[in-house]
């Protein structure tokens, strides 16, 4: 049978879930990089495009 986990084993796994967050946050930025890139130049032509920018009202 499962034992029931107490209060200080979940925060036990807690505190080992929150240390290792920056390392799985560093490598997720260096995997989508490309990714991100990619994005922003297409939203950065889309705003220097006029009729685009009448579509979103920026005009």
């Amino acid at each position: 049978m499962i034992k029931d986990r107490t209060e200080r084993e979940k925060q036990e796994d807690l505190q080992k879930w929150a240390h290792g967050w920056k390392g799985r946050q560093k490598a997720h930025r260096k995997a989508f990089k490309p990714v991100h890139e990619e994005f922003s130049s297409l939203i950065g032509s889309m705003r220097r495009d006029p009729s685009w920018r009448r579509r979103f009202g920026d005009e």
